[in-house]
């Protein structure tokens, strides 16, 4: 049998966005309305807020390079998948 590459389809990468983007609008205010609802330590809010931030933003840059490195191979002994952005 012949072996078969395939790349992941664009709109799985557009459905990925999407996800991080709905995640990252409701998070981020989150950390931001919550100190002031709640009214306790403003520095403690603001520290997960940083850290939301520092999770967030890497993923939005990660997105398109985890597609760019995927790849999948079909032939006689099965499907086989390619991919990593750090490590191959």
């Amino acid at each position: 049998m012949e072996s078969l590459e395939l790349k992941p389809e664009k709109e799985q990468k557009k459905l990925f966005f999407i996800t991080w983007a709905v995640m990252f609008i409701i998070g981020t205010p989150v950390w931001i309305i919550l100190p002031v609802l709640v009214g306790e330590n403003i520095i403690l809010f603001g520290s997960f807020l940083l850290i939301w931030l520092i999770v967030m933003i890497p993923i939005a840059f990660w997105i398109p390079a985890a597609f760019k490195a995927l790849e999948y191979t079909i032939d006689s002994d099965g499907v086989k998948m390619k991919g990593g952005v750090i490590w191959k």
